[in-house]
């Protein structure tokens, strides 16, 4: 069988009513209808406010009529904290050279943008890497502890250990070898005995001193401690001794040594200084020829009184010595006999 379909002609268009076109109009729709059929829904023309804008997570402002304004908000509490960034991720910016389109750069690309801004003394390559440029470090950039925070060498310095050294205004390095043959051949060193203080340069210098020299020991304290772990000679002609305490071991204190007889020695004694400096104090013997007597002479005074003194003898001789006084007794155990000095 033969199967037809309708042409749809002027005559089969639809209705223009007030409500345009109906619900399941069959017939031909035409741009009055479509008109009157929208009109008929109460669409206005598209003014008006939106009714809310609400800001979500890191986003601040908003409102509920009228204007609205929202701004990024990093410091939202809602916002996830991170605590690293990784090369990849996204950072949001607003480019400027592009009509500030608002676009996204990863973290990486924007580390290099920055590094390539770096200039001067220091430069950072694409990744991160510093480079200072040479001849850029100066004395000022160092740190004061740059010798004393270093750690000890802990041992002898030896030969091969190196140090930085100026040429000529070129830092370079050298090391103690270098040092030594320097102070080696480079310097004049003049004689100089103090360098050594073997015995033999010690005796040496110590008998060059002259008349018109002064050795001190010591220095001017006047406190220190000089031992002579032996004896102790002294050829000049005065020995004085600058102390208040003077103690001596030996029983015996010989003046004059060294005298042929009385004769050459006359008067050898004892004298105190006062202050009368022109009459001394005096004990010893005395006399023009000789030693014989024993005499004590005061302050102030010229004349010397004789020492009387107790004499003992065995051999049942009359005595003849000088060594007491006018005024002495001898007393002879061997013949019983007593005797008295009278010149």
């Amino acid at each position: 069988m033969a199967t037809w379909k309708k042409i749809l002609t002027e005559a089969d268009k639809a209705t223009d009513g007030a409500g345009g076109i109906a619900d399941g109009e069959a017939g031909l729709a035409t741009g009055n209808a479509v008109f009157d059929y929208i009109a008929a829904q109460g669409f206005s023309t598209g003014s008006g406010d939106i009714t809310a804008v609400t800001a979500g997570n890191g986003i601040s402002g908003g409102a509920t009529s009228g204007a609205a304004t929202v701004t990024l908000d990093i410091s939202d509490s809602n916002l996830t904290t991170a605590t690293a960034i990784a090369q990849a991720d996204l950072i949001a910016f607003s480019d400027e050279d592009d009509s500030a389109v608002t676009k996204n750069i990863t973290f990486s690309n924007l580390e290099d943008q920055i590094f390539g801004n770096v200039s001067g003394d220091a430069t950072v390559a694409a990744g991160g890497a510093l480079t200072i440029a040479n001849t850029s470090v100066q004395a000022a950039m160092l740190n004061t502890d740059i010798v004393s925070g270093l750690t000890d060498i802990g041992a002898d310095i030896a030969s091969t250990d190196e140090f930085i050294i100026s040429d000529a205004g070129t830092i370079r390095r050298s090391d103690i070898s270098r040092l030594t043959t320097f102070f080696q051949s480079a310097l004049t060193f003049t004689t100089n005995t103090d360098v050594s203080v073997s015995k033999t340069n010690l005796t040496s210098v110590l008998a060059s001193y002259t008349g018109d020299d002064t050795l001190n020991i010591g220095d001017a304290g006047d406190d220190t401690t000089v031992v002579i772990r032996g004896n102790l000679q002294v050829d000049g002609t005065t020995t004085t001794v600058n102390s208040t305490t003077l103690t001596i071991d030996d029983k015996i204190i010989t003046a004059a040594s060294g005298g042929t007889n009385a004769a050459t020695v006359g008067t050898a004694g004892l004298e105190i200084d006062t202050e009368d400096s022109t009459q001394l104090p005096f004990v010893g013997f005395v006399d023009g020829a000789g030693l014989t007597e024993m005499v004590v002479k005061a302050e102030g005074n010229t004349t010397a009184f004789p020492i009387a003194v107790m004499e003992f003898s065995s051999n049942s001789t009359a005595p003849t010595g000088n060594a007491g006084g006018v005024g002495s007794f001898h007393y002879d155990t061997g013949d019983d006999k007593l005797y008295i000095r009278t010149v």
